[in-house]
């Protein structure tokens, strides 16, 4: 298995000598685990782990939903003491599409300021502009040790003195949660289980 952004036709062809290959887009879990369930004879053990997902998504749907309505808007972002990063839904799906909330009012907003789809890049001015009920503030990276997760999160108590970011309503609800890049920034059926389970336990309280 080798992923596709990481190899031309030609290492392609070279890697098939040595043995059955395949590439794979890591943003992509759920076909590459179809053909990874192809190519071992698991295609059952593949679907399985489908299912699976997609159960306890719809179950951490409903539990949300259950608690707090289907009106519940939220923004995923990673703020510093430099600048604000807002990612978009075609970026965090999960986060934005599956889990019963909805991107808040502003996303559309940041949007209409950049061409790429993965988020924008911005002032920490914009802060205000943020509606959501619910924020997801995501700090360190995703093969970040937990000490690189605490001194970047750590950086945050900064950022939550200013005035623009305390007009959150979100911020006044108590409602800013911190998550890990650990897990929040990977992909797969265990990353996705955890980041449900997250987002479950802020909205309902419940662990």
């Amino acid at each position: 298995m080798v992923q596709r952004n990481a190899i031309d036709d030609k290492a392609y062809e070279e890697l098939s000598k040595i043995a059955p290959t395949i590439a794979y887009s890591p943003d992509d879990w759920k076909t590459t685990i179809v053909e990874i369930g192809k190519a071992t004879g698991l295609e059952d053990k593949a679907q399985e782990v489908l299912q699976a997902n997609t159960d306890k998504l719809k179950q951490a749907k409903e539990d949300i939903i259950s608690a707090v309505g289907a009106d519940k808007t939220v923004v995923f972002m990673r703020p510093s003491d430099k600048d604000l990063q807002v990612f978009f839904p075609s970026f965090a799906p999960l986060i934005y599409n599956e889990l019963g909330l909805n991107p808040d009012e502003s996303v559309v907003g940041f949007q209409k300021d950049t061409k790429d789809d993965w988020g924008v890049t911005t002032s920490l001015e914009k802060l205000p502009s943020i509606g959501a009920d619910y924020v997801f503030a995501i700090y360190g990276g995703s093969i970040s040790t937990e000490e690189e997760f605490n001194k970047n999160s750590a950086v945050a108590t900064e950022v939550e003195k200013l005035h623009v970011w305390k007009t959150m309503p979100a911020v006044k609800e108590n409602h800013v949660f911190k998550v890990s890049a650990r897990h929040w920034m990977m992909s797969g059926p265990i990353a996705d289980g955890k980041v449900a389970d997250d987002v479950v336990a802020a909205v309902t309280g419940k662990k």
